[in-house]
């Protein structure tokens, strides 16, 4: 053996590199004694679920059935097998080889679905487990025979377990599993909360595992909660269950991390968060439930201010803007967010929603020089375009946001709105945030019903925004390309040809993201952009995308637009290639001193 891999920093980034491949593992683990210590404790450092350490019990204790049953919603094939217990493990002998593996094990559980793994991670291994169901027998006889946690250093878990299938009666026994090492807790309840009976049966349990964490795990660092499923509930239902679960995440002082989607929570429990010193990142959905329009600041008026002071990412999943109104009123303070994403439904009002209200409490309540990425989604559906009128992207909105001198990433995923910006817009863009390295402004005009888009955008204000941004790497503006539209003042002529380190100048940018943008005279675009942009970068449309020459469509649809920009994506690598020939050409005359031969 090579005296370098008895290096243990490095034998563990060698090992590191195979996590992905369980089968190598084993190999590398019976190459010799020294090596498989380590190799062993990777190996068993992450599991899908506890079907491997279930083997090791002796033989006359478990089997494999195969369950006649197809669930859908795992794409399981019938049969499915499932382990079972066949008799208790009380005997001390039946669990020496379950506890020597057990200890090894820090990770357990998937963060995506059985299939979606094997098809993208480990479509080359054999990880059959990763398939096997554990039956709710064994868990009871689990419970029965183990009063201590099953995994005694774990530090992360999944539930459920895939594929254990996720209900009511099978949460309870992630007590199993609770022990003081655990740091990051994921529960799937997909379970509802939406009537009386469904939180009287269902949340206790939930409740339950959160009491079990709050005493077994000092050190808790993040809490995610996905997945509850049935229909809105109504507002005192809401009401409780928010106030029921807030109360049991604020007792954990040391988290770091809160994830809860589904469940609605009212903004004073949202403010309740506030309570946690050390919460880095907070991620829920929230909801109105006030009675009047737009609280009043006595409303949720309080001694102790509401500050998240530690808090850097936060995203809130609204019903409506007028949540976020609601939030702002109480004025909380969030003096180290660096990340805000705000998705809403910006059309379930009955008039046209007011965005500048909503920028401008963006604009007054997170810090303007630690603020670096902002995204804001609009759920509406073609439904709500029938009763009311689509939003616009605007100057005067867009403005407010001008004071985030360090802003890095600008995203408005709002397929409904419309632009009505132009050439001027995205020049103080430029200058205002000039360290931009992504930018998408794009919406869809194309569907009936919706106020079109006003293409103020000329492809000089594009070019001249990315010519600014020298660290832009995503563009995705509505914009008309009309070659006559091109800047012909001399400042950017002279910088036309300019090459740092013999690149374009706007060698940063590798993915132009056109929508719905038209165009005209697709060959004389595609001259000027090759002036600008590696030959190698990628061009969205609304239909799909060129990459290299190659066409991926999303939609199945065509436009004359869309024909127009795959000419310019097909033109563009050719014509790089002309202009770059010509620029080793004039550095070579310069080398040699012949200036008027260029």
């Amino acid at each position: 053996m090579h005296q370098v891999i008895s290096v243990t920093d490095i034998l563990l980034a060698i090992l590191a590199n195979l996590d992905a491949h369980p089968s190598s593992l084993a190999a590398f683990a019976r190459t010799c004694t020294s090596l498989h210590e380590p190799a062993i404790g990777v190996l068993w450092s992450r599991l899908y679920n506890l079907v491997p350490l279930i083997k090791l019990f002796p033989d006359d204790a478990w089997e494999m059935k195969l369950k006649e049953e197809e669930d859908a919603r795992y794409q399981w094939r019938s049969p499915m097998p499932v382990v079972n217990l066949t008799r208790a493990p009380v005997a001390p002998h039946d669990w020496l080889a379950f506890d020597k593996y057990a200890c090894l094990v820090r990770h357990l559980g998937s963060d995506m679905p059985v299939h979606q793994e094997f098809d993208n991670r480990f479509a080359h291994e054999h990880l059959y487990y990763a398939r096997e169901h554990i039956s709710l027998t064994t868990w009871q006889m689990l419970a029965v025979c183990r009063r201590t946690s099953l995994v005694p250093w774990l530090q992360s878990v999944v539930w459920p377990l895939t594929p254990c299938h996720n209900d009511i009666g099978t949460i309870l026994y992630l007590q199993l599993l609770v022990c003081p090492q655990l740091r990051r807790v994921t529960v799937n309840p997909d379970f509802p909360l939406h009537d009386e009976e469904s939180v009287r049966c269902n949340l206790p349990p939930l409740e339950s595992i959160l009491g079990a964490l709050h005493t077994t795990c000092p050190n808790l660092e993040a809490i995610t909660m996905l997945s509850f499923s049935g229909p809105l509930p109504s507002a005192p239902i809401r009401l409780s269950v928010s106030s029921r679960l807030s109360s049991h995440l604020i007792a954990f002082r040391h988290l770091k991390s809160i994830q809860c989607r589904g469940v609605k929570f009212s903004v004073r429990d949202v403010l309740r968060f506030s309570a946690i010193p050390v919460l880095e990142s907070l991620s829920i959905d929230m909801f109105d439930d006030d009675n009047a329009p737009i609280a009043t600041e006595n409303t949720y008026h309080t001694s102790t201010p509401w500050i998240f002071a530690s808090l850097t990412r936060m995203s809130i999943r609204l019903y409506s803007l007028q949540c976020y109104m609601k939030l702002a009123v109480a004025s909380p303070s969030f003096p180290q967010v660096e990340e805000l994403e705000l998705s809403a439904d910006a059309l379930t009002q009955s008039s046209i929603p007011q965005l500048a209200p909503v920028f401008a409490n963006i604009a007054s309540l997170f810090p303007p020089d630690t603020l670096t990425k902002i995204t804001i989604r609009d759920y509406s559906s073609y439904a709500h375009l029938t009763i009311s009128q689509n939003v616009a992207i605007t100057p005067q909105i867009l403005r407010h946001l001008f004071i985030f001198r360090n802003l890095r990433q600008l995203r408005i995923a709002a397929w409904s709105w419309r632009t009505e910006y132009g050439d001027n817009l995205l020049v103080d863009m430029a200058a205002a945030w000039p360290n931009l390295r992504h930018l998408d402004l794009n919406t869809s005009v194309e569907a009936s019903g919706w106020e079109k888009s006003r293409f103020l955008v000329t492809l000089r204000g594009m070019l001249t925004l990315a010519w600014r941004c020298r660290e832009l790497n995503y563009l995705g503006v509505l914009f008309h390309a009309d070659p006559s539209s091109f800047p012909d003042h001399e400042e950017l002529l002279e910088q036309d040809l300019r090459v740092v380190d013999g690149s374009p100048v706007l060698a940063s940018l590798r993915r132009l993201n056109v929508s719905w943008s038209t165009i005209t005279n697709p060959e004389q675009v595609a001259a000027i952009v090759s002036k600008f942009f590696l030959p190698s970068m990628t061009v969205d449309s609304a239909c799909g995308r060129w990459s290299n020459g190659d066409f991926e469509s999303d939609t199945g649809t065509e436009s004359s637009d869309n024909e127009a920009w795959g000419s310019v994506a097909g033109l563009l690598p050719v014509l790089c290639g002309v202009r770059e020939e010509e620029r080793k050409r004039a550095r070579r005359l310069v080398a040699s001193g012949r200036f008027s031969a260029i």
